[in-house]
């Protein structure tokens, strides 16, 4: 397909590149040979990625910056640097975690570079990462970005900014926009300020409805310095009067409704006007030259009335959208004053009862709440603002804020519009205020339908991961996302859309469906992608006004999570870089794969136990009692009793020398029973994710222990404490902070066979039972922030960089969790058994049913060949086991000899590989140890 010029009548773009002036300020050291910029936009989730070189032309080493300035709601997800042909990929961790990475290897002289996420309210972040080049030397820097375009008046605008802030010689844009449904808009247009630039300068291919190229080159002309500026360009999709779009790919889909050809709704607006002392100036000025155009541009059929609000709230008056009417409401906000204090409870409480009051059926009501300040008089917590708003509010009427300058408390509006289904904008005073005040009202101007509500089954859909992006009023030019993941066995969804229109209840079908079989990596999902993409904003931003603490650390927690696996840079996560040769390296851990034929659909992970024969607890690696190795006892300690890697269960019993290893097939998001003794309380379990290579593939990713009094959750990033109950009152009698000092001392103790590690681990504790039982007994913190904390008899602590300890009483009960990676950097977990003396005869579970189990051989080893040709060393064995009544039951079955590795003691292990998912040696079916979740 060739390429022909902008205008080109099948497919109209609004185009711009905008504000490409020219730089005239002095330059960094080093200099760009290239710089290019290549975006996909698929279905309206946009990944740009911006690739730079750049060179050091002195005859020394020289620190050389890459900058680049990216959308407000771009989050940066890949950054590379490829330095003399070798390529230092970025990670993404935890904000602390990666500030600590970076503080280290600056102190250490390393090339490091660290990126964090700015306010949103900020103007678009400027983002800059260094890195030593040697004379003469190259470097290209990549970066990659996304973000989920927001539909306007006129369409998706997808802009990038082209200010890397030194001398280029070109750049070169290269953007395909696919989508499902075909694209429009209005006419081509091209504006900008420099004179050379033409539209020939762009150039299109379209090769289908749905699918549009654009690229644009621009060579800087002779005598000029460099570029800056934005190129952007805007385009729509065909809408039809409906119920939207819903794309499908694997488990995940998005909702897209903004439908076509609706008649506009009459609005009543309520605006909420501060006229403080603090409004005196410019700020007034603009205020009232806005209103005056906001007011202008009502239609008839629209009313307002207008509050004006200081020490007290007076009412100027109520008005229809009828020009005699609009004059006299603009003469009155001309004459408007300032005067006295901030009463923002009394303004917001007067304005929903003047909302309640009017009597208009099919009418849309909204307020719209302006103010520069805090509450000054009345009423002042804001947390008491915001109930009383809450609990007056029973109608839900939505409410827009717009905060005017530094001193507004924008997080109180945010938390009261988000709590009554509106939104909340900063007003910038260092731009345009006026049209800032301007674009936000036409925003809400136009409603076409009010309370959307969109409904899909609960058999279908996961209804806990909905998130939406959007108000409850679909206005025009607006555009409702949602988006989600089906529920456990579901293949499509169906949904319906409700709400109100000018005439009365609309209900929409949603008929377009567009159906995608899921990728092979998570990752590769761009629906995937956009979920993750508005899970974590929705998240953070339900963080952002929640009051309850523990929820706070909840949400934060599960938005972490999910940004942290899809390498998201957040509030809560930073991009960090170093120089591979001056980083310590990661370890990384081989994937295994066990010579049984399993279905597509299912997963394995591993499991290990090791017990020590003639006791009924496992042994510990530090134990001094020597490990017989032969017929009748338990096998030896070469690795302890865990779950790792692919999880593949390996466990000793009693009555075999050598341990016994199984695979218990499970689906992405299953939650494994692996300890659950209900004398002692402690309950252990697992849930596992798929590989991001291999889908037929799973990892644990998450641990929950119950150990008494405390419950702990584990993943490969943060670690969660509670001990409190439902009312907030201590589960346990004391908790204190452990010291490293008394970790070392207290694991060199024992290892030396002494009972004295306890009094050590008291000697050297830090007292926090003066802190807060919520701070104390509920808190969420990363692997690499934590140190150690002891809950009355319960220890916990980190060794080094992967492993965290839990022992219970002296010692009797030790678990050993162990964080690795696999060769695609895919975090994952390993659960260890290392003594269970508290474990009693009832212990269940994958893991803690072998504890009291025997098993025998009744055969010697027989040499095979396998259906594959293969030779393999068979052994039949007898199970002995005791059911709920306690009466003996046997049973026999068969198994081959196989290996596995052992992540804590990094050497393979020799066992007996029992078949069909450990059918003959478990208790029951495989799948009676999947849980309905992780805690149940």
């Amino acid at each position: 397909m060739g390429f022909r010029r902008l205008a080109h009548p099948a497919l109209p773009l609004l185009f711009m590149v905008s504000c490409l002036g020219h730089l005239t300020e002095a330059q960094p050291p080093g200099a760009v040979t290239s710089f290019k910029i290549s975006g996909r936009i698929q279905s309206r989730y946009a990944v740009t990625h911006v690739t730079s070189q750049m060179k050091n032309p002195s005859s020394a080493a020289a620190e050389l910056k890459f900058k680049m300035q990216l959308p407000k709601t771009a989050f940066i997800s890949s950054f590379i640097m490829e330095i003399e042909g070798k390529n230092y990929t970025s990670t993404v961790k935890e904000k602390e975690a990666a500030k600590r990475t970076y503080t280290s290897a600056k102190k250490r002289g390393k090339s490091t570079g660290l990126v964090e996420e700015r306010e949103r309210h900020d103007p678009p972040a400027l983002r800059e990462i260094s890195t030593n080049v040697a004379a003469a030397g190259h470097v290209i820097f990549y970066l990659t970005y996304e973000e989920l375009l927001r539909r306007g008046k006129e369409g998706y605008l997808y802009s990038v900014y082209i200010r890397p802030g030194h001398v280029i010689p070109a750049v070169e844009v290269d953007v395909e926009v696919i989508d499902q449904e075909a694209l429009t808009n209005a006419p081509v247009t091209l504006t900008t300020t420099v004179k050379t630039d033409s539209p020939a300068a762009v150039r299109r291919e379209d090769p289908g409805p749905g699918r549009v190229r654009l690229r644009y080159a621009y060579e800087i002309p002779p005598g000029r310095d460099t570029l800056n500026g934005i190129f952007s360009f805007k385009y729509d999709v065909a809408r039809r009067p409906d119920g939207g779009e819903l794309q499908q790919k694997g488990k995940y889909f998005v909702h897209y409704f903004s439908p076509d050809g609706l008649p506009k709704m009459a609005a009543h607006t309520v605006f909420v006007l501060d006229i403080s002392s603090s409004m005196l100036g410019e700020k007034i000025v603009q205020l009232k030259k806005a209103m005056e155009a906001i007011l202008r541009d009502m239609k008839p059929e629209d009313s307002f009335e207008l509050l004006t609000f200081s020490t007290a709230v007076d009412t100027i008056g109520f008005y229809q959208g009828t020009e005699d009417q609009i004059e006299m409401a603009v003469e009155k906000i001309r004459g408007l004053r300032t005067t006295g204090s901030t009463n923002l409870n009394a303004a917001y409480i007067h304005a929903i009862n003047k909302l309640n009051q009017l009597d208009r059926k099919n009418t849309a009501r909204q307020m719209v709440f302006l103010t520069d300040g805090q509450a000054t008089v009345g009423i002042t917590r804001s947390q008491s603002i915001r109930a009383n708003v809450r609990n007056e509010n029973v109608r839900r009427h939505p409410i827009y804020g717009l905060s005017f300058g530094v001193g507004a408390d924008l997080k109180l509006l945010q938390e009261v519009s988000a709590d009554n289904r509106g939104f909340a904008r900063h007003i910038d005073e260092s731009t345009d205020s006026e049209k800032q005040l301007i674009g936000f009202y036409q925003e809400i101007a136009t409603p076409l339908m009010a309370d959307v509500e969109v409904v899909y089954p609960e058999h279908e859909v996961d209804l806990e991961s909905v998130v939406k992006q959007g108000t409850n009023h679909y206005y025009s030019g607006g555009e409702v996302v949602i988006a989600g993941v089906l529920a456990e066995g579901a293949t499509h969804v169906e949904a319906l859309v409700k709400g109100a229109g000018i005439a009365g209840p609309i209900t929409f079908r949603v008929d377009r469906l567009h159906v995608a079989p899921a990728t092979l990596l998570e990752e590769d999902n761009f629906i995937a992608r956009l979920w993750a993409y508005l899970a974590v904003q929705d998240l953070l931003s339900k963080a952002s006004v929640e009051e309850n603490g523990d929820r706070v650390a909840r949400l934060k927690a599960e938005a972490l999570d999910i940004a942290l696996r899809f390498h998201f840079v957040t509030k809560l996560t930073s991009l960090v870089v170093v120089r591979p040769e001056d980083d310590e390296p990661e370890e990384e851990e081989d994937e295994e794969h066990v010579a049984e034929d399993r279905p597509i659909d299912q997963a394995v992970g591993r499991l290990r136990a090791d017990f020590d024969r003639g006791s009924t607890r496992p042994v510990s690696r530090y134990s001094s009692r020597a490990n017989r190795i032969v017929h009748g006892s338990r096998g030896p300690t070469g690795s302890s009793q865990f779950v790792d890697n692919d999880p593949h269960f390996v466990v000793h019993v009693e009555g075999l020398q050598l341990p016994l290893c199984f695979d218990l097939h499970a689906s992405d998001g299953d939650s494994i029973n692996l300890i659950q003794d209900p004398v002692s309380g402690i309950k252990v379990s697992g849930q596992v994710s798929a590989a991001r290579h291999n889908p037929s593939m799973t990892y644990f990713t998450q641990l929950f222990l119950n150990l008494g009094r405390v419950n702990v959750t584990i993943t490969p990033h943060y670690v969660t404490f509670d001990c409190l109950n439902a009312d907030g009152t201590q589960t346990v009698r004391s908790v204190s902070d452990v010291t490293g000092q008394g970790r070392k001392k207290g694991r060199e103790n024992k290892s030396k066979g002494g009972g004295g590690g306890r009094r050590h681990r008291r000697r050297q504790t830090r007292s926090a039972e003066n802190s807060s039982s919520a701070e104390a007994c509920r808190r969420i913190t990363s692997w690499e922030d934590f140190e150690g904390i002891k809950f009355d008899d319960v220890i916990l602590t980190r060794d080094g960089r992967k492993k965290f300890h839990i022992v219970l009483g002296d010692g009797e009960t030790h678990f050993v969790v162990v964080r690795s990676k696999n060769k695609r950097k895919q975090y994952f977990l390993g659960f260890y058994v290392k003594e269970s003396g508290v474990l009693s005869n009832d212990t269940d579970g994958v893991i803690g049913q072998f504890i009291f189990k025997e098993v025998i051989s009744v055969s010697e080893t027989i040499l095979t060949t396998s259906p594959k040709g293969d030779l393999q060393n068979v052994v039949r064995l007898s199970v002995h086991r005791h059911t709920p009544t306690k009466r003996l039951h046997l049973s026999e079955t068969s198994g081959i000899m196989a290996k596995r590795r052992s992540s804590l003691s990094k050497k393979q292990v020799q066992c007996i590989h029992i078949r069909n998912s450990g059918r003959g040696i478990l208790n029951g079916s495989p799948r009676d140890y999947v849980l309905p979740c992780l805690s149940c």
